[in-house]
């Protein structure tokens, strides 16, 4: 391992790349010689100093041909206010499967690669679209490099750990601000020759692929993973010393009876931007609202079966239950575009008010009324619109969040489980879907 903590006692990169290849060239003399590797006993994570070494006692042997991967991994990651934990940056190939960037080496008249290592990172510049990965230890308050235990003498694999939400990260790494585009946008933004799409997947994800279908989830969508190998790899940068664990994602209960309903809700979400999220009251604040309701949000409707489940109020999870009378989707698309008829929108009369950060605006009051008019259950009065937070120590950091131009709003159809809708009952969030831009 090589990188920095703190940042003043950084030697520069071009030095830390030195370091790498020669620990790479060792590694591999070492490897070769002594069969522990295998059993986890080698020494693969090397710090940098005045002294580099994985322990080898015999000179770097000649350069050898292989492919190298880098795993660039982010410890957090925000979807629709929620922290869904520590992410990876995956590509998708021309054929269409998903994996880190990575590829082989190149030792020609136009490329030399020196080591597995400068393999790897010349292969993620290149899939990336010729992007310049130093930038990321230029912008984060950490960089390490880690040669993870996967690797083996002809293929090697390093998780590059920044401490940048991964809005932020991707910000850095391609220098533009795509906080305001869609998954898809993403999984299909043709890179380079050799890339047709990229995004951040939560490790937790690629925790529960289908190992039989060699497939896993990026958001709503279902892809084919490259190689088994990933898997692998995810499971030891979890295991790495700052790398947090993943949220436990609760289990969807059934839409119907026999173990729980789903109900459905309007809510305008709200999700801090980069530089609001590195505030821990901020990120406390979305922990206190982030079980039951999935992340900081102003209450549009409250929560009642869809128009289409009204049917479940004749069982017994469903007794009692309101239902709303109308379209959700469709209302959510009349009132994204009620919201931003004279351009993209944001409250700004905001106050504290102990656990809540009360909200007055006349577009919420228009969109109370529209509510009213589509026949929706448990409508909110505009009046009382406000943003919960937890505590009321929070407010300040809270209060300068919601201000903040990075911070996105949408409005979309919050869904919860629960057992039923008797008094008491527990909820949990699910998914945001639906959701319509409102700012930036």
């Amino acid at each position: 391992m090589f990188g920095r903590t703190p940042r003043a006692a950084t030697p520069t990169l071009n030095h830390q790349l030195q370091q790498a290849a020669i620990v790479s060239r060792q590694w591999d003399a070492w490897a070769e010689a002594n069969n522990a590797v295998r059993t986890g006993s080698a020494p693969l994570a090397v710090d940098h100093g005045p002294q580099v070494s994985t322990g080898a006692s015999y000179p770097p042997p000649k350069y050898r041909n292989g492919s190298g991967t880098v795993y660039l991994v982010t410890p957090r990651m925000m979807i629709n206010g929620a922290d869904a934990g520590p992410a990876l940056l995956m590509i998708k190939e021309n054929n269409g499967e998903w994996n880190p960037p990575g590829g082989g080496s190149k030792n020609d008249k136009h490329v030399q690669d020196k080591s597995l290592l400068e393999t790897a990172l010349r292969e993620f510049t290149e899939e990336l679209g010729g992007i310049d990965w130093r930038r990321l230890d230029d912008e984060s308050k950490s960089f390490q490099l880690v040669r993870l235990k996967v690797s083996s003498r002809g293929n090697q694999s390093w998780a590059m750990l920044v401490d940048l939400e991964a809005q932020a990260c991707e910000k850095v790494v391609f220098s533009e601000d795509r906080s305001a585009w869609k998954l898809s946008q993403r999984m299909h933004k043709k890179l380079d020759d050799e890339t047709d799409g990229y995004a951040f997947v939560p490790l937790s994800a690629l925790l529960a692929a289908d190992q039989k279908t060699k497939t896993f989830m990026i958001g709503p969508y279902r892809v084919k993973l490259r190689t088994f190998q990933t898997l692998q790899a995810v499971k030891e940068i979890l295991s790495l010393p700052g790398v947090p664990n993943p949220p436990t994602a609760p289990a969807p209960a059934p839409a119907s009876g026999g173990g729980g309903i789903e109900e459905h809700a309007i809510h305008l979400r709200i999700t801090p931007g980069p530089a609001s999220m590195a505030n821990a009251d901020v990120r406390a604040a979305i922990a206190s609202q982030l079980e039951p309701w999935g992340g900081l949000h102003v209450t549009i409707t409250g929560f009642a079966l869809r128009q289409k489940a009204g049917h479940l109020t004749k069982t017994k999870e469903g007794q009692g239950c309101a239902v709303h009378g109308g379209s959700l989707t469709a209302f959510v698309a009349k009132g994204a575009r009620l919201l931003t008829q004279k351009g993209p929108w944001h409250p700004s009369d905001l106050r504290a008010d102990g656990k809540k950060i009360r909200i007055k605006s006349h577009y919420l009051a228009l969109l109370e009324q529209a509510a009213r008019n589509a026949n929706l259950a448990e409508v909110k009065p505009a009046d009382d619109a406000h943003v919960s937070i937890g505590e009321a120590k929070y407010a300040p950091a809270v209060l300068a969040a919601l201000k903040d131009p990075a911070t996105r709003w949408t409005l979309g159809i919050a869904v919860i489980t629960l057992p039923g809708c008797f008094k008491g009952a527990r909820a949990q969030f699910a998914r945001v879907k639906d959701e319509q831009p409102i700012w930036p």
